[in-house]
């Protein structure tokens, strides 16, 4: 019995240890697939400033493959507008080498995405805000309230991020967790138009999108 014990205790030694040094470890960034091309709609969402992305502009894809072993088990691509794109990446070298950028963008040479991406960079480097490239209005579902790019030093409104005990804020990232109605309940307390009669996914983009502009 002593020796089980024994077993038993240097067993769960060996599990803390374990679960000690994983936590020493920094997240690892997984490799992903750069590409540059049209956007074949007016559907798909900016993952820097989660507004629509034009049919025909220019936008960047970044595909990661699923990796169980990091705790990512699908594929995912995420699309961004150019200057979104430099302010989310400016610290990634393979993201700024136009080498590992594949480019599919019809008309589109690649001595003119080397000006790109430089000019991007350059952008995002000298801005700590980032910039992002101006976008048009949805003219299908959302209704943009005018003056998009104010100073956020100006008399804008106050943003209401607490409500009804959900801090919308820091569950940006999940808000399609959430009900129609206390998405709307959103929408109501802090005055946003165009939210009646869209669908739960540009409700949220909706929502996302005055968050990034509001929060402090």
């Amino acid at each position: 019995m002593n020796a089980w014990h024994q077993q038993q205790q240097q067993q769960q030694q060996n599990n803390q240890a374990a679960a000690a040094n994983a936590s020493a470890v920094p997240n690892v960034v997984l490799p992903a697939t750069y590409s540059i091309e049209r956007a074949r709609s007016g559907r798909s969402t900016c993952r820097g400033c989660w507004s629509r992305i034009d049919d025909n502009s220019l936008r960047f894809a970044v595909y990661t493959a699923a990796d169980p072993n990091q705790g990512v088990h699908y594929d995912s691509t995420h699309y961004y507008h150019p200057h979104c794109y430099g302010a989310r990446f400016r610290t990634v070298m393979q993201a700024r080498d136009r080498r590992n950028i594949q480019n599919h963008a019809t008309m589109f040479s690649n001595r003119e995405l080397d000006a790109l991406l430089l000019r991007i960079f350059a952008a995002s480097n000298s801005n700590s805000n980032g910039l992002r490239a101006a976008a048009n209005d949805e003219e299908d579902e959302i209704q943009i309230l005018p003056n998009r790019n104010r100073n956020r030093n100006s008399n804008a409104t106050v943003r209401q991020f607490m409500i009804d005990g959900i801090n919308f804020r820091t569950r940006i990232n999940r808000l399609e967790h959430l009900t129609m109605p206390q998405l709307k309940k959103y929408c109501e307390r802090n005055r946003l138009q165009g939210f009646n009669g869209i669908r739960k996914s540009a409700l949220c983009a909706l929502i996302r999108r005055d968050i990034t502009q509001h929060a402090p």
